[in-house]
């Protein structure tokens, strides 16, 4: 990858070619991030909304050199920048024992889902890119763990979609549904803000259910749910090292350079060496280039091999999700209650 971009960059024709495909996946974020500030999950609108685009009229080929770059190169980017927001602020609010219960939690949905997928007939590569969007932060992490683990571009394509629209329909009840439940159960700021935060998918969901109910709960939510971010590279890591075992490869995998920098910006973060202006920045940026890359994907997507999974991620994620749910309630009677 650092290569194509040195001989892109040495070569300012190829640079250009790339121009008017991410003019345009920028303008599909951009009417994204306005059609979501009203109706909610700018993601999916994204995704939506360059699918849309794609199915009613034809696409021009000057713009699908650039439209490729988003779905890749600017995808990659906006997981790695996601590193900055990783602190050590969820370790000493959530404790010793809440953090680890929570990494149990992570690597149990994880597993679970490698499980249960091919029991019901989904592929286990796509079954694990489905339970990490469930275990760490819903799309992000589903676009980060389908880099690695689909090498089809057009599987990766259609099986990225497929995740995103299905885990975003579930984070976007989970957000209205789920401090109902911690009403309900009666918990306290603490106990509400790790159970939404260990369970909702989406950081922007996870964070908006704890602060619709209090500050307090909001904060609790936020740094659970960005110990859950943290995980995203040593679970990736080693799903990534598991797989290339069972396949009999026993080199050690290298890590792909996003990954790297996503952990180089995540200790950069824990240990106090970013300003909080360029934390500042990077969380609109990673966010804008996962956008730019959704609006990419529903472009390039032939939307009916969507229709060749049926209910199977739909059962799983559900399954998954009632799981994690059950799991952090628990722990959260046991640890913060």
């Amino acid at each position: 990858m650092i290569a194509h971009i040195l001989r892109t960059w040495s070569q300012p024709s190829l640079l250009l070619a790339y121009v008017p495909g991410l003019a345009l996946s920028a303008l599909i974020a951009l009417v994204a991030l306005t059609v979501g500030a009203w109706l909610g999950n700018a993601i999916i609108w994204a995704l939506l909304i360059g699918m849309i685009l794609a199915a009613v009229v034809r696409i021009p080929d000057v713009v699908l050199p650039g439209v490729g770059v988003s779905a890749s190169l600017v995808l990659r980017a906006g997981v790695a920048l996601l590193g900055f927001q990783v602190t050590d602020d969820a370790f000493v609010a959530l404790g010793a024992s809440g953090s680890m219960l929570l990494v149990v939690a992570v690597f149990g949905v994880i597993a679970a889902g490698a499980v249960l997928g091919p029991v019901i007939g989904l592929d286990r590569n796509v079954s694990i890119v489905l339970a990490a969007a469930v275990a760490i932060c819903g799309a992000s992490a589903a676009a980060a763990f389908a880099v690695v683990l689909l090498s089809s571009p057009e599987a990766r394509k259609r099986d990225l979609a497929c995740a995103i629209g299905v885990i975003s329909l579930f984070s976007t009840v989970a957000m209205a549904a789920y401090p109902a439940v911690m009403n309900w159960l009666g918990f306290n700021a603490a106990a509400a803000g790790f159970v939404l935060g260990g369970s909702i998918h989406e950081v922007a969901h996870a964070v908006g259910a704890g602060f619709g109910m209090s500050e307090a709960v909001g904060v609790s939510a936020t740094v659970t749910k960005m110990l859950r971010v943290a995980l995203l590279a040593p679970a990736l890591m080693l799903v990534d090292g598991l797989v290339r075992s069972g396949q009999g490869r026993t080199i050690v995998p290298k890590p792909p350079l996003f990954l790297i920098l996503f952990v180089l910006f995540a200790l950069a973060s824990t240990f106090g060496m970013v300003p909080a202006s360029l934390t500042s920045i990077t969380l609109p940026l990673s966010r804008f280039f996962i956008l730019m890359a959704m609006a990419a994907i529903g472009l390039m997507l032939p939307w009916r091999a969507l229709l060749v999974y049926g209910w199977r991620p739909v059962l799983l994620i559900a399954v998954l999700s009632l799981g994690l749910l059950g799991y952090v309630t628990i722990v959260a009677a046991m640890v913060f209650a």
